[in-house]
């Protein structure tokens, strides 16, 4: 795609120059020559016909760079990879998507973060249909502002290779605890329903994706391994749901269900311990259990193969210092969500 862009803006370059070119000896034939009183009137259109053309030059150039540098990547993994280490707003076109996206890329913990769900204050309400879910919704350009990016987009970024989850949490004590998982990668809708898959887990935060009880998986594996969640929201129940994947009917949120009493980062909104007829709360059971609302939340994905590159020393590290939360901690609203680079498509 950037060779064909870049083959129409050079084109487009020749012919203004053509053009620029005839209409400078049509004024020079036609009026310096026959009518000396236009002088200067014709040096005046020259000048003024240069700098359009090396406005037009410029304009196109920066133009060209923009759409290869931040249209032709499909993840904020090469955004970080191609050195770019601000965390903000870039544009990406992830495999098979019909067109670029503005996503926000979170540049600590070594890098190349994609954020799909961020939690700070409550302002927005995560009870959605099943169509929002899908196509996202929320503030995404504030510098603290809650959104969900949206389950098809997820799809598209994460059916493009191996790919690593990142859960940073913080509740109101400012405590931070982090969760992350391997293999992570969300299906299609039509096939399963924004089925989520996640492998081995690590991190301070323990692993509320398993049994809240016996901490063991409580849903079904798939054939590599990794475990299985069917996304549900009020409004899309499944077929096959059990007992315990019921509560999303009063969970007022959407959400990966396996238990009631265990994870659910979508949950209402409250002010950290809460009272209510379920634990319906932003819940994270093996940090708080279940009657502690999470004050903020970071969801973001990474290419797996990054990870590795960034163990093996073969890329420099972004500015918050080596790679992983025994080195850096991590905030989901801290300095890093305040640096914001705007761009458009």
């Amino acid at each position: 795609m950037c060779v064909y862009v870049c083959v129409c803006v050079c084109v487009f370059m020749c012919v203004c120059v053509c053009v620029c070119v005839y209409i400078y000896i049509y004024i020079y034939i036609y009026i310096y020559i026959y009518i000396y009183i236009y002088i200067y009137v014709c040096v005046c259109i020259c000048v003024f016909m240069c700098v359009c053309v090396y406005v037009c030059l410029c304009v196109c150039v920066c133009l060209c760079v923009c759409v290869c540098v931040f249209v032709c990547v499909s993840d904020c993994s090469q955004v970080f990879s191609g050195g770019n280490v601000a965390s903000g707003l870039y544009v990406i076109r992830p495999d098979g998507s019909p067109t670029a996206l503005t996503v926000y890329c979170d540049m600590s913990d070594g890098g190349g973060w994609t954020v799909f769900q961020r939690r700070t204050d409550g302002t927005q309400s995560f009870d959605r249909s099943w169509v929002e879910y899908k196509h996202g919704f929320g503030d995404l350009f504030s510098p603290a502002g809650e959104f969900w990016l949206g389950n098809d987009p997820l799809h598209r970024i994460t059916s493009q290779g191996a790919y690593d989850l990142r859960i940073a949490m913080e509740d109101f004590e400012g405590n931070q605890r982090y969760a992350e998982y391997k293999n992570f990668k969300v299906d299609d809708e039509k096939v399963n329903v924004y089925q989520m898959h996640v492998g081995e887990y690590s991190g301070n935060a323990g692993d509320a994706l398993a049994d809240a009880h016996t901490h063991t998986p409580s849903v079904s594996a798939s054939a590599s391994g990794s475990r299985v969640f069917k996304f549900r929201t009020h409004d899309h129940p499944s077929s096959d749901e059990t007992a315990d994947a019921r509560c999303f009917r009063h969970s007022r949120s959407g959400w990966w269900f396996s238990r009631c009493h265990s994870g659910n980062l979508n949950g209402h909104y409250y002010q950290g311990p809460y009272q209510a007829l379920v634990d319906d709360g932003v819940v994270w059971y093996t940090w708080h259990g279940w009657w502690y609302s999470i004050k903020s939340v970071v969801m973001m994905v990474r290419a797996a193969h990054l990870r590795q590159m960034l163990l093996e020393g073969a890329l420099q590290e972004g500015p918050h210092g080596p790679m992983g939360p025994d080195h850096q901690n991590h905030s989901p609203t801290g300095p890093d969500h305040q640096n914001q680079h705007h761009l458009t498509h």
